[in-house]
């Protein structure tokens, strides 16, 4: 609710305080982003070779880190569709 009105107002301002909202905006992708990576990656790469040990697999393939890139891909795809069809499309590579 807050990150509307700052946005909001933000807009209604321009400049200064739009740079302002989108640096933030990137430090909170950020921050989930490193979570992500750093935190909860470990956790699910455990979880998938306690699942080979139990199934008696054994795969060498990182099918997690895949997993989470293709999920990553995903949203990135969806996202800059989603800009495209709002009429405010910036390809972001």
């Amino acid at each position: 609710m807050l990150a509307f009105a700052l946005k909001r107002a933000a807009l209604h301002r321009g400049g200064i305080s739009m740079k302002i909202f989108s640096l933030l905006s990137v430090f909170g992708g950020g921050v989930f982003l490193a979570t992500c990576l750093l935190d909860l990656l470990p956790d699910a790469v455990e979880g998938i070779r306690s699942a080979e040990r139990i199934a008696k697999v054994d795969i060498k393939f990182p099918i997690t880190e895949l997993l989470v890139a293709f999920g990553f891909m995903f949203v990135l795809i969806i996202e800059q569709v989603l800009f495209l069809l709002s009429g405010s499309f910036k390809l972001v590579l």
